[in-house]
């Protein structure tokens, strides 16, 4: 949601989680659909967002929104795998940043580009099964509710 705009209506109803230090704008979203509203894409918005992250700071972040992800996850069931998530996903990233970077005349950026990649794509799996063990594997057996819908989030 860094480029987004919401009615003033619904977010008075209920803004961005502030007990998610993560993924609050991922969080909202999904709360939103889930309430019957319509979220749209628009790819002609766009922005520029940056963090500038060394590889130790774009693993704990990514930690930190896999564990977000899994506060909120839809389904009783996740089976996140190595393969999948953090090796095949970092080619196609790695993948994107080279045609990128090609593109743009900066090649020689392309190797900091996949260590960060390959930080992110790893942090972000061992925060999600973390998440899911901290937010889900207490409730087996129980319908799931995601911790971070609740209704003292009301303004």
């Amino acid at each position: 949601m860094a480029s987004s705009g919401i009615r003033k209506d619904i977010w008075a109803k209920r803004g961005f989680n502030e007990r998610m230090q993560y993924s609050e704008d991922d969080e909202y979203t999904r709360w939103c659909r889930a309430q019957g509203y319509r979220v749209v894409y628009v790819p002609e918005s766009a922005v520029m967002h940056s963090h500038n992250y060394t590889a130790a700071q774009a693993w704990k972040r990514s930690f930190g929104e896999g564990r977000a992800l899994a506060a909120v996850w839809n389904s009783p069931s996740a089976n996140p795998t190595w393969w999948r998530n953090v090796f095949f996903g970092w080619l196609n990233d790695a993948r994107r940043d080279l045609f990128f970077c090609t593109r743009t005349r900066r090649l020689n950026e392309w190797p900091h580009a996949w260590r960060i990649r390959w930080q992110q794509r790893a942090g972000a799996l061992a925060g999600f099964r973390n998440g899911w063990v901290a937010y889900r594997q207490h409730q087996a057996g129980s319908a799931i509710t995601p911790p971070t819908w609740t209704a003292n989030l009301q303004r």
